[in-house]
């Protein structure tokens, strides 16, 4: 029986998560399976996708919370305490989850207050998230934008995570936050040498794991295949 076949007797598995409960799909990631502190959980592949095994588990709930908080610490949410350079694996992992978990997204920051020149109260504008293009008026969101809690401070995923040394660019090295000069900064950010050439490494990242995500699943297809 193949991963696909197998997949469709199983219930939906949400994207890149691990579940709480025992009771559904959980999803482990491939390279990760080595860092599990139950490296003998009772795990049966249900389908690959890309890098990723969803897998029925029947660990307890502690040991699933366990294995959550382990993946947070390996790979953190809050760009602000991320490696510089990221290692490949964590560049691979952040390439197939996206960066909305990274965003931090929220009506208003007010831990981010911080006082002007001129003594004015000013905090990180949650607008920044999107941002309409004239003369069209349509509105696009910013994917590479993330707030930081830990630095209350703003950065730039695609750069952060492609940096390959400290820089001088603050939106991935020490994070951005002059609130009185953001729009203006993110604006020029955005349009920056520095940041296309992050999202072009992002994206031919995007594009080598899919060749290498198909090849894997005709191998694991195949070797279910010998073992029915």
């Amino acid at each position: 029986m193949s991963i696909s076949a197998l997949a469709s007797t199983s219930s939906q598995v949400d994207e890149p998560s691990i579940l709480q409960t025992s009771d559904v799909p959980i999803l482990v990631r491939m390279s990760t399976l080595a860092y599990s502190p139950h490296p003998n959980l009772n795990l049966r592949i249900l389908r690959v996708r890309r890098n990723f095994l969803y897998a029925a588990s029947a660990a307890t709930a502690s040991e699933l919370r366990m294995m959550n908080r382990l993946s947070k610490s390996i790979y953190p949410t809050d760009v602000g305490l991320w490696q510089i350079p990221a290692t490949h694996d964590m560049r691979e992992f952040w390439t197939e989850r996206g960066s909305e978990p990274c965003q931090n997204k929220k009506s208003e920051y007010p831990k981010s207050r911080l006082e002007d020149g001129n003594r004015q109260l000013r905090y990180f504008p949650s607008s920044l998230f999107s941002y309409v293009q004239k003369p069209t008026q349509t509105k696009f969101d910013r994917p590479w934008l993330c707030y930081s809690e830990s630095a209350n401070k703003i950065f730039c995923f695609h750069c952060t995570l492609f940096a390959s040394d400290v820089s001088d660019n603050l939106f991935c090295c020490g994070g951005f936050n002059d609130w009185k000069n953001v729009h203006r900064a993110v604006t020029v950010h955005e349009k920056s040498a520095d940041n296309l050439e992050s999202l072009e490494k992002y994206v031919a990242l995007q594009t080598e794991r899919a060749r290498i995500d198909e090849s894997l699943l005709k191998q694991c297809n195949a070797c279910i295949g010998d073992l029915c």
